[in-house]
């Protein structure tokens, strides 16, 4: 214990000299080291930190540890409520968060640090000192109309930077977590929950009328960029930005600021983001079963698609009106490809239509839908036919489409048998590749308690 403090000491000291390599590899100590000694062994650590920041003129270095050592501290504050944590964070906050977003304007502001790999943790470790403080609580200094409106420009600022896909990570991530933390604060204390015992009134309707509107002003202009590949938006990031937009679903008020721009968002922006990838239908080729856990399993990787599923899933469930024009629109777009030659771009484009379908299906299904009638027949004449496509990522994505149908009530015998014949075509025909294979067993199960499905199966099998 005597050496302790000296250890610490020096090793601030020395990890300022060193090269990345060995410096990232005792981070993980620092990081230990600040989680079991702050406060009560490492009591000057903020004095530490300081003076970090503070010599840090012309030293990059120093600062990056400086920031690191103070994004640790912030750390261990964020499980704790304000009532257990006030007396010791607000004063931190109070004093060292001007300096920390004077010091994070300018590394966005500054493109001569684009390839500096330390300018961009700098900027994605301040980004986390803000995430760790507001994730369980919401500080009262940060509540302040002024320091909100500051780390919210700040965020904003971040959020409308162009980074490219080869930017130097710690960039790409300031992003994502700057699309993080805007919507967990409306998420959290920006929206009435039913789980929250937390009340945030005044924070909440200065939310909601005063930056919710210019938010999301800005984030439907950062993704009609985005569709017309004018910027870059990486897929984490791309999560929160939907899952803001899917939480304005949930309210009247919010939700009439999205309601103008659904015909972008359901059209132009969902069908950007189901369109199949080039690397995706690489890895159907090579690593088939990679395939299977991409792009059917349900896997928390917080991804565009997961988030757009998600949002076209609220979307009917809180606003029904919506189901009949996109069900509409879906039926004309296969209407449309009906008559076209089955190429890889038209597979592509039903593949992104089914993905649409998909979250939305479980509506379809039900007798009292306004287009109950019609799900049938759209299955016999779109769906259906598609087990014989010559794309096997097609087959796989039919027999994933089909099996979230299976509560329909299914009228014609002759749509059974289809069905029945469409799956079982995927295990007898020996081109299908191991996701078809899979999915198919999987609609089977989904259908095996259909009567009519069984004696198919039972002629099949005896």
């Amino acid at each position: 214990n005597d050496e302790r403090p000296i250890i610490r000491e020096r090793l601030l000291v020395i990890m300022t000299k060193l090269e990345k390599p060995l410096r990232n590899q005792l981070l993980p100590a620092l990081n230990q080291i600040i989680k079991f000694d702050y406060p009560e062994q490492w009591s000057n650590l903020l004095e530490n930190i300081l003076q970090l920041i503070n010599n840090s003129n012309n030293d990059i270095n120093s600062l990056y540890i400086g920031i690191f050592c103070f994004a640790e501290l912030c750390r261990n504050f964020r499980w704790k409520h304000n009532d257990k944590r006030h007396q010791s964070l607000d004063p931190i906050i109070t004093n060292f968060f001007p300096s920390l977003l004077n010091i994070g304007q300018q590394l966005v502001s500054d493109e001569k640090l684009i390839n500096s790999y330390e300018a961009s943790e700098i900027l994605k470790l301040i980004i986390k000192c803000y995430k760790f403080v507001t994730y369980l609580d919401f500080p009262e200094p940060l509540q302040e109309n002024q320091a909100l409106v500051d780390w919210i420009t700040f965020h904003v600022q971040i959020i409308n930077t162009n980074y490219s896909p080869d930017t130097a990570i710690g960039w790409i991530k300031s992003q994502k977590w700057a699309y993080h933390n805007i919507y967990r604060l409306f998420q959290r204390y920006g929206t009435k929950s039913l789980s929250s015992k937390l009340q945030y009134d005044t924070f909440r309707n200065n939310f909601r009328e005063n930056v919710l509107p210019q938010l999301i002003t800005v984030y439907i202009e950062n993704l009609r960029k985005w569709s017309s590949n004018e910027k870059y938006i990486a897929d984490s990031s791309m999560y929160y930005l939907i899952s803001l937009i899917e939480q304005c679903l949930l309210k009247t008020a919010t939700f009439q600021m999205i309601e103008p721009h659904f015909n972008f968002l359901i059209i132009e922006v969902s069908f950007k983001v189901f369109n199949p990838k080039e690397e995706d239908l690489e890895l159907f080729e090579d690593e088939p079963e990679e395939y299977i856990h991409k792009i059917f399993e349900i896997i928390d990787d917080n991804t565009a698609e997961d988030a757009l599923h998600s949002f076209l899933f609220t979307l009917a469930e809180k606003r029904v009106d919506f189901l009949v024009p996109m069900f509409q629109y879906v039926v004309s777009q296969f209407s449309e490809m009906s008559s076209k030659p089955e190429t890889l771009e038209i597979a592509k484009a039903k593949e992104t239509l089914m993905k649409f379908l998909s979250p939305v299906s479980y509506k379809l299904s039900g007798p009292s839908n306004p287009v109950a009638t019609e799900i049938e027949p759209f299955l016999n004449n779109f769906i259906i036919p598609n087990f014989n496509s010559n794309f096997q990522f097609l087959r796989a994505r039919v027999c994933n489409l089909v099996s979230k149908f299976d509560t329909l009530d299914i009228k014609d015998s002759i749509t059974t048998e289809n069905l029945f014949k469409g799956i079982i075509s995927c295990f007898s025909n020996n081109e299908n590749g191991l996701p078809v294979q899979i999915e198919a067993a999987l609609a089977i199960q989904s259908f095996i308690n259909l009567d009519d499905f069984k004696k198919l199966l039972e002629n099949l099998i005896l």
